[in-house]
C-alpha cells in the first residue's frame, strides 16, 4: 500500500517493471497536492507543486526535474488506457520524501 501524509493513495491499481513502483499519474501528484496536466497528442505528463515542477512522456527515460534533464530508470507507461509514472521520482522531485517500510510492505511518502 502506498500512504501519502498518513493517507492511503486511492489508486485503481500499480505495476511494478523493472524494480520500481508504478502509479496513475492523477492519484499521486493529485494527492501530494500538485497540479498536473497530461497532453494526449504527445503523452507528455506536467506537475508543478510549490515552485517544482517535473516533466515527464510516456515511453522515454528522459525526463525533466525543474528545468534539468535527466535520464530516470523507468519510463512513463500505458498500461490499460491509463498512464502509470515511477512513483520515487515522481514524488522526490516535487520535494517529498518517499520511505520504503519492508515490515508492512508499504510506501510512505511524506510532503515538505
Amino acid at each position: 500500500k502506498i500512504l501519502v501524509n498518513g493517507v492511503r493513495l486511492a489508486s485503481a491499481k500499480t505495476y511494478t517493471l523493472r524494480g520500481s513502483i508504478l502509479v496513475p499519474i492523477r492519484s499521486l501528484f493529485e494527492a501530494l497536492g500538485a497540479t498536473v496536466s497530461y497532453s494526449a497528442p504527445d503523452q507528455r505528463i506536467f506537475a508543478q507543486y510549490r515552485g517544482k515542477s517535473v516533466e515527464m512522456q510516456v515511453g522515454s527515460k528522459l525526463a525533466s526535474r525543474n528545468g534539468q534533464a535527466i535520464t530516470i530508470d523507468v519510463e512513463p507507461t500505458n498500461i490499460g488506457g491509463s498512464v502509470y509514472i515511477p512513483l520515487r521520482f515522481a514524488a522526490e522531485s516535487l520535494d517529498s520524501i518517499v520511505v520504503y517500510d519492508a515490515a508492512s510492505r508499504s510506501v510512505l511518502i511524506t510532503t515538505q
